[in-house]
């Protein structure tokens, strides 16, 4: 059984068929969407657009993963979505073509199932987050501090306050040098996880104590 498209979008501007054979004078949208993710969950908040290959037009936003797509476009459609959700890391991509008939009045309107797929965002992620103080709890702000992994150095931003941030653009098993003038050099092993999504590293928290010459 076909989902009923709300009332609201049966009441939309837009143009109106002929009367001849007694047709309503209201639009109707050509289809219902719902957008969900690989595992079934809504997904709000994407851009879609739906074009017939002659007109391309925006579709509507209801919220809660639920969408409105062609006023009164008939034949084959292409609907594509687009863009960020709140509830997803990455950028969302999907589409679903759907082939929506007509009588002497209006469009007959389809529902749409549409599963997007999320691609990694370019953000950046710190990989490690390094506290470096000297054993009386007093912040060293003049080391120099770089986190190494197979393949690269990456070395630390340094905020003048003790706090040194590290980026990474990978995980995994890195090594951490820490010096500064007055200190004895400081080298330990930190495993960076990465997020449940799989796109970046999850930052580690790392204090360091440096020992005086």
């Amino acid at each position: 059984m076909k989902r009923l498209l709300p009332a609201l979008l049966l009441l939309t501007a837009c143009e109106l068929k002929d009367t001849d054979v007694g047709c309503t004078t209201i639009a109707v949208w050509s289809t219902a969407v719902t957008v969900t993710d690989d595992g079934g969950e809504p997904v709000a908040g994407l851009t879609l657009e739906v074009t017939d290959g002659t007109r391309t037009e925006p579709c509507e936003d209801f919220g809660g993963g639920e969408y409105a797509c062609g006023v009164e476009m008939a034949g084959e459609l292409t609907i594509s979505a687009t863009g960020l959700s709140a509830d997803h890391v990455g950028t969302a991509h999907g589409e679903a073509t759907v082939t929506v008939g007509s009588d002497e009045c209006h469009v007959i309107p389809e529902d749409v199932a549409l599963q997007v797929d999320f691609e990694c965002t370019d953000i950046g992620i710190a990989a490690a987050q390094v506290t470096v103080a000297d054993s009386a709890g007093g912040a060293i702000d003049n080391a120099t501090v770089v986190l190494d992994d197979d393949d690269a150095s990456y070395d630390c931003d340094n905020d003048g306050s003790g706090d040194y941030t590290c980026w990474s653009p990978g995980s995994g098993d890195m090594t951490l040098r820490v010096d500064a003038e007055g200190y004895l050099d400081h080298t330990e092993d930190v495993t960076i996880e990465t997020t449940e999504d799989g796109c970046h590293p999850e930052t580690a928290q790392v204090s360091v104590t440096l020992t005086a010459e």
